[in-house]
């Protein structure tokens, strides 16, 4: 089957932006590609102090298929990507950062295989590149395992989230998915408010909501981090706290119904364990305290029953939050 780039006329990159003027003169050439593909792009100012924004406004201003969306206040990446969601207007979606890469061709091929398989979301593998320019393949909480397993069991067919329910425990990245935009205007799509951990909301609405899950087999995403850059990534401090609101969200909106429970609950824990442990031993010290306590508050409301349901899958992180439960450090 021939991929061509004509296939991109069938996808919308929502792409926030805030403060990001070092990395926008690097990223035209990809956004004139994508233009010039006939993609939609969907760019949102998060209210930027930097002037970058104003750099996309002069290239793409009056541009076909470019919407600029200027937020009137600083509400984080996942207020943003929703206020660009709204005007997305092709069947498929991709949230995009702006301080990471695109491999345009592989791009076009995941958008022609996702269209051909009636998604409802998409997954791929990512790379990781450090600030060295060093780069792995999926490298986070056994991301990659997860990928191999799927493309073990499943090849090119689809599947939905009963069929294999450890996917969840993918990292909740938003760029290595290509969602059907119709399909997710009917699950009531969004991502979070909450400064960090905004995309754990979408990631768990769409996997669990999915009817056809496919893999694409190949990457088209580079995530870069830096201990120098000013990333979400990289924030420790009282923002982070807000990544417990996120969790709290997710299960009281997604994991009340009895289906989803069934299928997700023991995913959740799991996934929830590692995050909290992550985040505890990365807090910058003066605010390691308001975060233990919070930690140790949610923790608490965990019932027997789901702590049960962790043992059985991880007696290591059920350890954890016993002791979490006793307020001693993971």
């Amino acid at each position: 089957m021939e991929h061509t780039s004509k296939s991109l006329a069938n996808l919308a990159v929502v792409c926030p932006v805030f403060n990001a003027v070092n990395f926008i003169p690097e990223r035209l050439s990809i956004f004139r590609e994508l233009v010039a593909a006939g993609a939609q792009l969907v760019f949102i100012d998060d209210l930027s102090t930097d002037g970058g924004f104003d750099t996309l406004a002069t290239e793409f201003g009056g541009a076909e298929n470019v919407e600029l969306i200027r937020q009137c206040r600083n509400g984080g990446a996942g207020v943003a990507r929703n206020a660009g969601f709204k005007s997305v207007d092709r069947p498929y979606t991709l949230f995009f950062d702006i301080d990471d890469r695109l491999d345009i061709e592989a791009l076009v091929r995941a958008v022609s295989l996702a269209k051909d398989a009636t998604a409802d979301v998409q997954i791929s593998s990512y790379y990781v590149e450090d600030d060295k320019g060093k780069r792995k393949c999926s490298p986070m909480a056994g991301d990659a395992g997860i990928l191999r397993e799927v493309r073990e069991r499943f090849c090119d067919e689809s599947f939905d989230i009963g069929a294999f329910p450890k996917l969840l425990r993918l990292t909740n990245y938003p760029w290595n998915k290509i969602i059907n935009t119709e399909f997710a205007r009917e699950i009531d799509f969004r991502f979070g408010s909450t400064r960090v951990q905004n995309d754990v909301l979408a990631h768990w609405t769409v996997l669990l909501s999915a009817r056809r899950i496919t893999l694409f087999p190949e990457t088209y995403i580079t995530h870069l981090v830096s201990r120098d850059l000013d990333q979400i990534t990289n924030d420790f401090g009282p923002n982070r706290l807000e990544m417990f609101d996120a969790l709290e969200q997710v299960d009281a909106e997604l994991l009340n119904d009895p289906v989803a429970r069934s299928i997700g609950l023991k995913e959740f824990m799991v996934f929830k364990a590692k995050l909290i442990g992550w985040a505890w031993t990365r807090m910058n010290p003066q605010f390691a305290g308001a975060f233990e306590d919070r930690a140790v508050q949610h923790v608490r409301g965990t019932r027997v029953s789901d702590l049960f349901l962790l043992l059985g899958e991880n007696t290591g992180l059920a350890a954890q939050y016993s002791k979490a439960i006793m307020k001693r450090s993971l």
